[in-house]
Order: structure tokens, then sequence, then C-alpha cells
């Protein structure tokens, strides 16, 4: 696609991108391919371009500000921006553009140029530090930093920004024995509260929790008069251990403790932990207080 819209940044498939993500929760733009600095900015390069000096550059390449002002228009919550792209400018300190592997071979045009932006809610991740080249990974398939983001994905358990770009960096660290190590240009706190998986609480749902190793009890199991027989067969029959669980610290109004169990036997949809899930975020209890999720919770009960 690059290669279509190098020689005109306006055509149609970039600005498809800002239609896209028009007003989204999340717009990503994941590039993998040839990049050059020039003069302190940065330019995506299709593969097949013929450059004869670094005037080509931004008549046959695409610059990484028109990238950002595309998602500027966009309005989107949250921008990702990742660039598995450092190479050396064969038009800076010296002639030639070098071999597959690491291309930074000294100069002051190697690499990316680290790019500041005030556009809210953005995180720009650098294969490599900036001034820094990155390796093609000759070897595989993939460059590789786009090969740490494949292992991070399918070994971290912690989806979260922070935490997958935490193990694709200490693995490209690694793997490159020091010479490539990952940069991320972007507010901390973002970087921790965006999950790839969804929300926070949309994470827990979707794993496996182990349960106490000291299962709390329903207070009616330990107090045989509190229901009758025939109700609490019927509970500890088809009740499952995460709901179980949820509803004994429910009972001693550990609400914080309840929650995670309560969000992962909600999320197979087993209605009666919807409705304790319900009643939390309607009386505030361990949550922030929220009638509309409470409703919603409610109405997923009688679809």
């Amino acid at each position: 696609m690059l290669s279509e819209i190098a020689f005109c940044p306006k055509k149609p498939q970039l600005l498809a991108v800002q239609d896209s993500s028009k007003n989204a929760d999340t717009a990503l733009f994941f590039y993998a391919g040839h990049a050059v600095q020039g003069d302190s900015r940065n330019y995506l390069l299709p593969t097949d371009a013929v450059l004869c000096g670094e005037v080509d550059f931004s008549r046959k390449g695409v610059g990484l500000n028109y990238v950002m002002e595309v998602l500027e228009k966009s309005n989107s919550k949250v921008n990702l921006v990742m660039l598995d792209a450092c190479r050396t400018n064969p038009f800076g300190d010296f002639r030639g553009s070098g071999h597959r592997g690491f291309f930074n071979r000294g100069g002051n045009q190697g690499g990316l140029a680290a790019i500041s932006t005030t556009l809210p809610g953005t995180v720009i991740v650098y294969a490599a530090a900036p001034g820094k080249g990155a390796s093609d990974n000759p070897a595989g398939r993939n460059g590789l930093f786009t090969e740490g983001l494949k292992h991070a994905f399918n070994t971290n358990k912690n989806l979260s920004l922070d935490g997958v770009l935490d193990t694709a960096s200490r693995w490209v660290t690694n793997k490159s024995k020091n010479r490539q190590i990952p940069y991320v240009n972007g507010p901390t706190p973002l970087q921790k509260d965006f999950f790839f998986a969804g929300s926070k609480e949309q994470l827990v749902s979707q794993q496996r929790l182990p349960l106490p190793q000291d299962k709390p009890k329903l207070k009616a199991e330990e107090k045989n008069d509190e229901l009758p027989p025939v109700v609490m067969t019927y509970i500890l029959k088809h009740w499952s251990p995460e709901l179980l669980t949820a509803a004994a610290f429910l009972d001693k109004k550990q609400f914080q403790k309840a929650l995670p169990f309560l969000l992962q036997a909600a999320s197979r949809g087993e209605a009666i932990a919807q409705f304790m899930l319900a009643g939390m975020y309607m009386g505030g209890l361990g949550v922030n207080r929220d009638p509309a999720k409470a409703n919603k919770l409610i109405n997923q009960v009688y679809k």
C-alpha cells in the first residue's frame, strides 16, 4: 500500500486511516518497512523507491508528521504509533545503504529522529532508540522488533500497553545483545491504563482466576438454619466456584475481593453474578458508582 501512496501522501489510502478512526476509542498505526531521517524529519519509504538525494524523501515518501496530522484530525481518544523502521540515511555522513542487519554505522543521520507531539493520548513506539539503527532480522520473517511484539502477545498475560512493550523490549534487547533497545515516547499513565484486551475489568474476566486456598464459605454454609436445605443444595450444585467465592466475600462485605470473581462469572453469562455485579455498580460498592453499567448488566440477563 505504501508504494501506492508514497508519490502522493493525500491519496485516499492514507486518508482512509483518518476516516476509519474518526472519533474512535483507539487508533493504531503500525508500520514495518523502510524509513529514514533527513534534516531531523522522519520519512516512510516504499521498498522500490529510487532515491537520488534527500529531496526525494518528501517527494517519494510519506512524512511521519503527516501521519500524525491524520491521526490528530481523526479525533480518536488514544493514538498508538508503532514503527519497526530505523534505517541509516545513505545521503548523510557517508554513501551507500549498507547491509541487512543493524544499519547504524555512525554519523548523525542514523536511525529515526525522536518527535514530540502535543496530541493528547498519544504513544509513539520506535524499534530502536532515536538515532540508532534497527535490525532487519535477516534470519527471520519479520524485523526484530516485530518479532518481539509477537513474542510479547503470545507469552505475556499482562496485556497492558506497558506490559506488552516491556516484554517486547526485554526480548529485543536480549536477542540483539544490547545493540537494539526499543524506545517509547508517551505518557506513562496511559501506557499502564491501556489494555489491548479491553478494560482492566474485561481483562480480569477473561483470565481463569485461581481460587483462594482458604476459600471463604457462605454464611448459609456456616449456619445451617440460614436457608432451607433444598436451596443450599441447589446453590452448591449449580453455582460456579467463582460465583460461590464472590458471594462469600460479599457476605463479609469484602467487595473488592469479590469483584474479579464476579467479573469472571458474569462474563460467562451467569445471571446471578450479573445481578450481583449490577448491585455493586448501582450502589458503588467496591467500584465507582455507575447506574448505566448496572442497567446494562440487568438487561443482559433478560435478553
